[in-house]
């Protein structure tokens, strides 16, 4: 994914003034910043589901998650991904198989007959998982999505997900306000400024910081510190 000299304005506010970003295929990197800083924004042109005022995107079709999972409730789980499936061209009778197998890669074999109601918020963010999987888009855009979430089934979807990245080998955007978060699941933790979204900071997260708490915190208090100070920077100049 490509993305040069960006620019985005709502109500003749800028957003992004010349943002520069490449994020090479199979990587996974995750988004954060203060309120403001474009993160949503950025991946809903991504997406396709907003325009640039300027600048040149370039990226595969993607599939998008949101905070919430948007599941159709009439459907089952299962209904929900093979509607998916059809949407992605899959034939009809190679949809029941499929769904299956993707309810199993988000360990959820034995509850696609249940409808939405029935499901735990957990359980639906990981159904609407494998409906965005079902796609078969070689890019996966997330926009806060374990962030209602309490933090035991958080840590687990965590879990899910990085194993999940790992044996599809998608190319993963994720934004989340969690700094702890980003440094769990990204390989590159990238700061966007609140001043025309550009680029404030940027973070390679080694395995080791990633799944050891003590040199995860520590990357965690860096990326904190140069948050605080650019997102206090502004105001103090608002």
């Amino acid at each position: 994914m490509e993305i040069a000299n960006l620019s985005k304005n709502f109500a003749s506010i800028p957003v992004f003034e010349g943002l520069d970003l490449s994020i090479s295929s199979g990587e996974f990197v995750c988004l954060v910043g203060g309120s403001g800083s474009g993160k949503s924004t950025l991946l809903n042109i991504v997406a396709g589901l907003d325009h640039a005022d300027g600048g040149t995107v370039l990226a595969p079709p993607a599939a998008v998650m949101f905070q919430e999972s948007a599941l159709l409730p009439w459907l089952s789980a299962a209904g929900n991904i093979s509607l998916a499936l059809k949407f992605a061209g899959v034939p009809r009778q190679d949809r029941q198989q499929r769904t299956q197998e993707l309810l199993n890669l988000v360990r959820l074999p034995d509850a696609g007959y249940r409808l939405v109601h029935q499901l735990s918020g957990g359980m639906q963010q990981r159904v609407a998982l494998a409906r965005a999987l079902a796609q078969n888009r070689s890019l996966l855009l997330m926009d806060e999505p374990f962030s209602a979430l309490d933090s035991i089934t958080r840590d687990f979807l965590h879990d899910e997900l990085e194993d999940i990245w790992r044996a599809t080998g998608r190319t993963i955007v994720l934004v989340t306000h969690n700094v702890r978060e980003a440094i769990r699941l990204g390989q590159r933790v990238i700061l966007l400024a609140s001043d025309q979204g550009s680029i404030a900071g940027e973070w390679r997260v080694s395995d080791t910081q990633r799944h050891d708490a003590v040199a995860g915190a520590a990357l965690a208090e860096t990326i904190r510190t140069v948050l605080h100070r650019e997102v206090h920077g502004l105001a103090a100049v608002s």
